[in-house]
């Protein structure tokens, strides 16, 4: 498995690249990562570090076999964490939060599960979603 700090547009079924994402992430994070990133002083995975100890949003995708496998968001403590099919789909999604209970711990929040009848999106024949207390 590899890990490539780039956004995937579900919508679209597409990948951000990784100067894409940064810009977004230094609009949303208030931060100024992308020009020293694009002149080579700083990577992707510096600046996931940097906006993890702040506690600010990053995002990362995990390939197997190079392709896309699941895309994970990541802002404070909270996490999204979504599986990708060969069509493109998400087709499970889970939530996770901090655990009330147990300290550093995760807690599953809502998972949900799309089905899909094709490689369309339009062909989505149903979404089951859970939610958990």
């Amino acid at each position: 498995m590899e890990i490539k700090y780039r956004s995937y547009w579900a919508s679209v079924k597409k990948l951000q690249t990784e100067v894409q994402l940064i810009g977004r992430l230094d609009l949303l994070n208030k931060t100024r990562y992308k020009k020293k990133y694009e002149a080579g002083n700083i990577t992707a995975r510096e600046i996931a570090e940097l906006n993890h100890g702040r506690g600010l949003q990053y995002e990362l995708s995990v390939f197997k076999d190079d392709e896309l496998y699941c895309h994970i968001i990541l802002i404070r403590e909270f996490m999204e964490v979504n599986f990708i099919n060969h069509d493109g789909h998400r087709f499970v999604s889970y939530l996770f939060s901090p655990s009330r209970k147990l300290n550093n711990m995760f807690f599953i929040r809502e998972v949900w599960y799309y089905n899909y009848l094709s490689g369309s999106d339009v062909d989505e024949s149903y979404r089951i979603h859970f939610v958990f207390d």
